[in-house]
């Protein structure tokens, strides 16, 4: 058994459950399993010597899933948005190429999606245009380099007029 991977089945197993929480819409198991995802996951990054930045967005986001769990919406935003610029700041890292392409396709799709919900928003216009935002720029940082990321994880994945 590899290093860690106790906690790698732990979140796996986690996750089954609380997706059947959801299903049988039994409320403490699902507040239960729902908190104790992050931490179970950052425990397996931690084994495997994952970078802090990576620790701080799985923190931020079991604060922003306790948060959105006690109604806390725009609290809970700003924690997975802390979240949003940890990942951000691990792809940008990684990435040495942008493609234009990507990044118009991405917010085109970001301006269209708000422009539908926008009316609906109210008061909280401002907040969720700013998350999404973030997120689509997440979206966007591991994306840009035309198609290396889901190369590198997925061999089979050539370029064209590769050799397979």
């Amino acid at each position: 058994m590899r290093k860690g991977s106790g906690w790698l089945v732990a979140y796996w197993v986690l996750s089954v459950a609380h997706l059947i929480t959801i299903a049988i819409d039994e409320t403490w198991s699902m507040v239960l399993t729902k908190v104790a995802l992050m931490p179970t996951l950052a425990m397996w990054v931690r084994t495997q010597g994952g970078p802090v930045g990576l620790l701080v967005a799985l923190a931020a986001s079991l604060a922003g899933d306790f948060l959105l769990q006690i109604d806390q919406l725009l609290p809970g935003m700003v924690a997975f948005g802390v979240a949003h610029v940890c990942y951000i700041v691990l792809f940008t890292r990684r990435t040495t190429h942008r493609s234009p392409v990507v990044l118009v396709a991405y917010i085109v799709f970001w301006a269209g999606a708000l422009a539908l919900l926008w009316p609906g928003l109210s008061d909280d216009r401002i907040p969720v245009a700013a998350y999404s935002l973030l997120v689509t720029a997440t979206a966007i940082t591991p994306l840009s380099r035309h198609g290396d990321v889901l190369r590198r994880a997925v061999p089979a994945v050539q370029q064209p007029g590769a050799a397979a």
